[in-house]
């Protein structure tokens, strides 16, 4: 009797037992579930450059799981991607002490350190990406820092190399910086070759061809630089883009007349761009409109003073 006794009160302990960690399992589920929830909604935000409202779903996250690298890495690249520098750092730190080699986090501090002008530090951190995680956006990262630096010679370099696998898919930014580089490191006479390569690569692309057109007018290639803008714009269209372009070649070559008719050509949804109105106006200066001219530096004024 004794026995059964026992062992009914053993059977009792066992259940409620078993109750308790099936309670406990339902809610670190449910816990799980909203954590993971409020992750990828962060994710998907981030992705849409919604960092504010992202940030608010990692936090969300953050109070079931504080120690977690992807909450923390994303919260830190949140903030930096906001301008909070110094938060962005933080959590960035944190992630970074649970995974070290984490290259997401270590490429994002790296960002934040380089627009602190730190640039040292900037590329300490890029120097501990693993070489299997080093891709274009990390080299690019290297470019500039180098360059801040002043070591031309490495970042002339790093670029190369990102030209060499990237042989027609050329970012203009980049392009501009080399050639700088290539200015800066005396590599002048390479110059031109470099410059028309890229165009003839991209010669219907009108942002390839302003690019090249705008060298053209440094060097002062006016003939050349005429002859490109005229077969694009007959081979395609005189865009606002490209009649501007052709004013500011005539203007250059002291063509004023000229200049004028191409600015006519102008398009009426462009005509209030700042760049076109300061050349109008420096044409009618040129050709003695100066009332002319007058009224639009007002104009331009005004534009000035509203922005």
């Amino acid at each position: 009797m004794g026995n059964r006794k026992k062992c009914k009160k053993i059977l009792l302990i066992f259940i409620v037992l078993l109750f308790t960690v099936g309670c406990s399992n339902i809610e670190k589920k449910k816990v799980n579930k909203e954590e993971t929830y409020y992750i990828i909604k962060g994710l998907n935000l981030m992705q849409a450059s919604k960092y504010a409202e992202a940030l608010q779903s990692f936090f969300a996250a953050y109070k079931y799981e504080k120690e977690n690298e992807t909450i923390l890495k994303n919260i830190g690249i949140a903030y930096s991607e906001l301008g909070s520098y110094d938060n962005g750092e933080q959590y960035l730190k944190r992630a970074l002490e649970i995974n070290a080699e984490d290259a997401e986090a270590l490429y994002n501090l790296a960002v934040i350190y380089y627009n602190r002008k730190e640039y040292k530090s900037s590329l300490e951190i890029l120097n501990k990406i693993s070489p299997e995680y080093i891709n274009q956006k990390v080299i690019v990262a290297k470019v500039y820092t180098y360059y801040r630096l002043g070591d031309y010679n490495k970042s002339y370099n790093e670029l190369t190399e990102i030209f060499k696998t990237n042989r027609y898919n050329y970012n203009l930014e980049l392009v501009n910086l080399n050639i700088k580089l290539m200015e800066k490191l005396k590599n002048t006479k390479q110059i031109y070759s470099f410059v028309y390569n890229i165009y003839s690569k991209h010669r219907e692309n009108e942002n390839y061809v302003v690019f090249f057109v705008n060298y053209l007018l440094k060097i002062k290639a006016y003939d050349e630089a005429f002859k490109t803008l005229k077969e694009y714009g007959i081979k395609n269209e005189f865009s606002s883009n490209i009649s501007y372009e052709l004013a500011k070649l005539e203007y250059k070559r002291k063509n004023y007349n000229q200049a004028l008719k191409y600015m006519n050509l102008v398009k009426s949804e462009d005509a209030l761009n700042h760049n076109i109105l300061k050349l109008k106006a420096d044409i009618y200066k040129e050709i003695g409109e100066i009332e002319k001219s007058k009224k639009i530096y007002n104009i331009l004024e005004n534009i000035k003073g509203n922005d």
